[in-house]
C-alpha cells in the first residue's frame, strides 16, 4: 500500500510539472462521462494536457491508474453503511438518495485530491457530476468548497434528472442552489431535453448517447477555458 506521497508521485507518472486541465468525475454518471471523454479525446491537446480523476463508491467500481487517469473508490469506511444513511434520511419508502453519504465519503479522500491539484496546478478544473443521488450530489457540494480556496478556475458540468424523478429532481435543485457561488461557471444538462431523442433506441443506447454528447461538451469546455486562462 502506497502512502500519500508515494501515490502522488506515482499517479500520472508526474514527468510534467503542470497540467492545463483537471477533470473530476463524481458518482456513477460523472465517472461514465469522464470515461467517454477519454475515449473520444481525438486531439493531441486533450490527450497530452488533460488529466482525469474518477471517484465513486459503488462496490463494483474498479480502482485504476495510469498516466491519464486515476480511478479511486471513495467512502470505503462507510460503504457498507449506505443503507443506514438511506434509512436515516428516509421520510417515506420512496427515498433513494442521501447526499450526506457522498459528503462523508469524499471527506476521507479530500487531502489526496487537493494534494494532486496543488502539485499539478491546473489552469482549469472541470467537475462532472449528476445531481439527485447520493455520491454525485454530496461529493460535489463538499469537494468544491475546499477547491474554492485554491483560486483555480472551476467549472461545473452538472446533469439534472428527469422531472418525473420528483424526489431526485428536488434534491438536485436544492444542491444546485447551494453550490452556485463556489463555481466560476456552471453548466447544467437537463435530461428532459433528451426525451424522445430516438423512439427506436433502448434506454441503454440513449444513455450512452447522452454520456457521449456530454463528454463532447466537456472536451469543448476544457479546450476553451484552459487555453484562455
Amino acid at each position: 500500500m502506497k502512502n500519500e506521497d508515494e501515490l502522488i508521485n506515482h499517479i500520472f507518472g508526474y514527468k510534467a510539472d503542470s497540467a492545463d486541465g483537471f477533470v473530476i468525475g463524481l458518482g456513477n454518471t460523472g465517472c461514465m462521462i469522464a470515461d467517454e471523454l477519454l475515449k473520444i479525446s481525438d486531439n493531441d491537446y486533450t490527450r497530452k494536457y488533460i488529466k482525469v480523476i474518477e471517484l465513486d463508491s459503488s462496490k463494483d467500481f474498479k480502482e485504476y491508474e495510469d498516466e491519464r487517469l486515476l480511478r479511486k473508490l471513495i467512502g470505503k469506511e462507510i460503504l457498507y453503511d449506505k443503507d443506514a444513511y438511506l434509512s436515516d434520511f428516509r421520510e417515506n419508502k420512496h427515498h433513494t438518495a442521501n447526499p450526506r453519504y457522498g459528503e462523508d465519503a469524499i471527506k476521507k479522500e479530500k487531502e489526496l485530491i487537493l494534494a494532486l491539484i496543488d502539485r499539478y496546478k491546473p489552469r482549469v478544473l472541470l467537475i462532472i457530476s449528476a445531481f439527485g443521488g447520493s455520491v454525485g450530489t454530496g461529493a460535489t457540494t463538499e469537494l468544491v468548497k475546499y477547491i474554492k480556496a485554491r483560486d483555480i478556475m472551476t467549472i461545473g458540468l452538472i446533469v439534472l434528472p428527469f422531472k418525473f424523478e420528483r424526489e431526485r429532481r428536488a434534491i438536485a435543485e436544492r444542491a444546485l442552489d447551494d453550490i452556485k457561488s463556489y463555481f466560476d461557471n456552471i453548466l447544467t444538462v437537463d435530461l428532459n431535453r433528451f426525451i424522445n431523442l430516438d423512439e427506436e433506441a433502448t434506454l441503454n443506447m440513449t444513455m450512452k448517447h447522452i454520456d457521449r454528447s456530454i463528454a463532447r461538451i466537456a472536451e469543448s469546455i476544457l479546450t476553451l477555458y484552459s487555453r484562455q486562462v
